[in-house]
């Protein structure tokens, strides 16, 4: 004797169809990238106005250097002579991926983990607690909204 159980779960199409949507929906991440990316730029620029003491502060200049600096009429602050370097900071964003860039040649001297004799290092982008706490909150925030989990836009202020 064969026995045929069978059932229906209420919400189960719905469901589905909320899950098809969610999975096309989630193939763009340029949105939270792009506000990370935003952020980012942000608060390095931050940073250079108060002299690295975003991520821990710069070197002082060397005495040699303030000195060339006022023969050339440059400004004393540590890594601005012409501001080139400050106003290069760049975005790229696509659907899956946000680079963030300093095109200047010299940046990458100043920015380096190297060995080094003369040049301090003197950090101008980083990734600290802070700021990957602001981007997991911006990528929870995308896929709530997303998912119809969050009422309103955005459900964590910071």
């Amino acid at each position: 004797m064969a026995v045929d159980i069978s059932w229906e779960i209420e919400g189960v199409k719905e469901f589905n169809r909320t899950l098809e949507n969610i999975t096309t929906d989630l193939k763009d991440f340029s949105e939270p990238l792009d506000e990370c990316a935003d952020n980012l730029l942000k608060s390095f620029e931050t940073n250079y106005a108060a002299q690295g003491g975003l991520f821990g502060g710069w070197s002082p200049l060397a005495r040699s250097t303030i000195e060339r600096k006022i023969q050339k009429g440059w400004s004393l602050n540590i890594l601005e002579a012409t501001g080139k370097m400050r106003k290069n900071f760049e975005k790229e964003v696509t659907k899956d991926y946000a680079r963030l860039f300093n095109p200047t040649s010299y940046f990458k001297y100043h920015q380096s983990r190297g060995s080094r004799t003369k040049l301090p290092r003197r950090v101008m982008m980083m990734i600290d607690k802070k700021r990957k706490d602001k981007i997991i909150e911006s990528f929870r925030n995308f896929i709530l909204r997303v998912t119809g989990k969050a009422k309103d836009k955005q459900i964590w202020k910071s």
